[in-house]
């Protein structure tokens, strides 16, 4: 092993001394933490003379080969009774000789000896001198279960784990010292490691995360990091870089189990909001999802209830620190007010911001109900009556096509509370529930009404812009001015139609505006100039009267042109 050491150190480009090396494995090795009365197990390391080293991204190839040689090499482990014989040696000054020929008699197993490798090669070499290769390894199952603490450790710190340990520490990277200490199951040694070295998060991910991830045993990997440090502020950047990592890869199951294993309910949330939407293409799917909003709500109403409780039992405590002099008490009350543990990893709300959200989940939740009965019951056979209203509102069509909900950003929050006007049966059904979203959230109620007010008139549902306009002004909350802007949206998103059906819905519209000169131009716009020209005519509006001269004249209306001629002729003549 020595000569071996000796040659492939002129091999290989040495980053670290044996004295180093063998400080970094006591460390990483021990079976308890030593950092655990230290506040910052970092400012540890640099008491106890570690260095932190600078290694390359990648070790050499000739180190992978000398690893992987090592760890292919069968390494023949001690049998019971040869471990038994052997601590005979110890004890006793008897030879071995006789102690081959000795009847096996119970004692308790001593450390490794020197000797103890001869025992087993020589008992081995008994097996196999008599055809037995089998049972070299047979036993090995069943001496686990019958070797004390020591003999285990010894078992599995083997002479090849040791020198492979050596290699990966003076010539390797730092991703093949974590990746050899996690192939050999050296959890808590990996995590030591990763503190020690103050490594980046990147390789706590890659080389210790998703491996116990891969083997489920995430839930043991918060155990050790607690282990080493109760209240994970110095892995905090660690866990948020993790989570990060688990959600730009759409790894959310991943990602959420994680989050509730850090006990964190508001990220949790959030997490459960993404499955809710995730790969649905209409509302029913939405409405199937129900179940991920309800837990989310579940998540964040035990935080509203832990947060409400440290209001209230944090004001005594805050009183009587207040009142206190005495440093004991000082103490006690400052104490109290100590974050408590992960608080400094835990993402927090306010109640007022909790109540916020809650509300929302439950608004949308009345949403998607609303809007998964209307799919099912006014959906004719191509496509749902929501996608196909969805596609005419949305003014942005380029991106990839997305249900809007109201977890989203105000463009969608003003969709679904078109999509709610329009797809019910009547405007009646839908209006109380948007109405009710346009002034939590306080969204332009004027964009909100006028664009739906265009896609009825465009659409031939004219006779329904009147029941929305009724159903505005009910409630008292909209200005004239505003009525009238959604009134002329839907005149001038109208189709043009001959039918005097239509034009006499239009009529009636235009009637209903309060502005003179928004009414004149409406009435210019569905082609009824002459009660354009009585408007103008009343109100003595010279400029509207000089339009509608024009557009009699595109239109080839002579008794209309004649008006708003001699009009302009009797304005025009000087006035005795």
């Amino acid at each position: 092993m020595f000569l071996a050491r000796e040659k492939f150190s002129h091999c290989m480009t040495k980053l670290s001394g044996e004295y180093m090396n063998e400080k970094i494995c006591k460390y990483i090795m021990s079976a308890s933490t030593e950092t655990d009365n230290n506040d910052n197990p970092l400012e540890w390391c640099q008491n106890h003379d570690f260095q932190v080293s600078k290694r390359p991204q990648r070790g050499p190839p000739l180190l992978q080969e000398i690893v992987k040689t090592i760890e292919n090499t069968p390494c023949l482990k001690p049998q019971p009774e040869t471990l038994k014989r052997a601590s005979l040696i110890r004890s006793s000054n008897t030879s071995l000789a006789s102690l081959l020929s000795r009847r096996k008699d119970p004692c308790p197993i001593r450390i490794h000896e020197p000797a103890l490798g001869i025992l087993t090669t020589l008992a081995n070499l008994k097996h196999i001198a008599k055809g037995q290769y089998a049972d070299v390894h047979s036993n090995l199952s069943g001496m686990h279960a019958n070797l004390d603490n020591r003999s285990r450790q010894y078992l599995q710190h083997t002479r090849g784990f040791e020198e492979c340990l050596h290699y990966v520490l003076t010539y390797g990277s730092h991703t093949d010292v974590m990746q050899f200490l996690m192939r050999h199951h050296e959890l808590n040694a990996a995590l030591k490691y990763y503190l020690q070295q103050n490594l980046e998060s990147e390789l706590f991910i890659q080389n210790i995360f998703l491996v116990s991830l891969r083997y489920g045993e995430v839930s043991a990997l918060m155990e050790h990091m607690q282990k080493l440090d109760a209240s994970l502020s110095f892995w905090r950047a660690t866990l948020l870089q993790t989570c990060h990592y688990l959600e730009t890869q759409n790894l959310l199951n991943s990602l959420y189990q994680l989050q509730l294993l850090l006990q964190d309910p508001v990220r949790a949330a959030m997490t459960c909001v993404r499955f809710y939407s995730a790969n649905c293409d209409n509302f029913q799917q939405l409405q199937a999802n129900a179940m991920h909003l309800h837990n989310a709500q579940q998540h964040l109403q035990s935080q509203l209830e832990l947060t409400e409780w440290d209001k209230v039992s944090l004001e005594p405590l805050q009183r009587k620190r207040n009142s206190s002099i005495g440093s004991r008490r000082s103490s006690v009350a400052s104490r109290a007010n100590t974050p408590s543990m992960h608080s400094n990893f835990l993402m927090e709300m306010d109640a007022r911001a909790l109540n916020s959200h809650i509300n929302t989940i439950s608004m949308q939740l009345e949403v998607t109900k609303f809007l998964a009965h209307c799919e099912i019951e006014m959906s004719v056979a191509d496509e749902p009556i929501t996608l196909k209203t969805l596609k005419q509102i949305r003014v942005d069509s380029t991106g990839k096509f997305k249900l809007p909900t109201l977890f989203d950003a105000l463009p969608d929050r003003i969709q679904i509370c078109i999509l709610i006007l329009l797809c019910g049966k009547n405007i009646d059904e839908g209006f109380g529930l948007t109405y009710r979203i346009i002034h939590y959230y306080k969204l332009p109620d004027v964009k909100v009404f006028a664009a739906a007010a265009k896609f009825l008139a465009c659409n031939q549902r004219i006779g329904e812009v009147e029941k929305l306009i009724s159903c505005i002004t009910s409630n008292n909350g909209i200005k004239t001015r505003d009525i009238d802007e959604i009134l002329s949206a839907a005149i001038n998103s109208a189709s043009n139609s001959n039918e005097a059906e239509v034009k006499t819905a239009l009529d009636n519209l235009a009637k209903k505006i309060h502005s003179v000169e928004l009414r004149i131009s409406c009435h210019i716009f569905i082609g009824q100039l002459k009660s354009a020209y009585l408007l103008a005519n009343k109100y003595e509006r010279i400029g509207d009267i000089r339009r509608i001269l024009r557009q009699a004249e595109l239109t080839n209306q002579v008794h209309i042109k004649k008006l708003c001629e001699r009009k302009l002729s009797f304005n025009a003549s000087p006035r005795e």
